[in-house]
């Protein structure tokens, strides 16, 4: 079992894997708004790339799927 799981359930096809997951990313309030999350993310998208990873699942909010659909 691994953190998000549940959300697998529902897709029409299995990603390829191997899975990355983002999930929990947070910046303090006082440097949001820099670039600094996205910068975050691209960091973990190219990390799990590096380990192998074919597909990555972002377990996020609704407000950041957008940003991260676009990477």
């Amino acid at each position: 079992d691994m953190p998000g799981a549940h959300w697998f359930k529902p897709l029409l096809r299995v990603p390829p894997g191997p899975v990355g997951i983002i999930a929990r990313l947070v910046v303090r309030k006082q440097h949001q708004g820099r670039g600094i999350g996205r910068f975050l993310d691209l960091l973990c998208i190219a990390a799990a790339r590096a380990c192998g990873c074919r597909s990555v699942f972002c377990d996020v909010p609704p407000y950041r799927v957008d940003g991260l659909a676009k990477m």
